[in-house]
């Protein structure tokens, strides 16, 4: 599990979660996901990174201990 991590997100003028915030947000609960919601929640940043061309996501590969 990931330590918690408090900050203001963003929204826009829709009341949408800002996009950048959005790729972030899937990016954490990707990390703490059964194998089976992984798959839907790599969908989703995929849908939403193609949605906002602007929006880029910065994938560090994980460590294997």
């Amino acid at each position: 599990m990931t330590a918690l991590s408090l900050r203001c997100l963003g929204w826009t003028a829709e009341g949408e979660l800002d996009p950048s915030d959005q790729l972030e947000l899937l990016q954490m609960l990707l990390l703490g996901a059964q194998p089976d919601v992984q798959i839907e929640l790599i969908y989703l940043i995929e849908a939403t990174a193609l949605r906002q061309p602007c929006a880029s996501l910065e994938i560090t590969p994980l460590t294997s201990f």
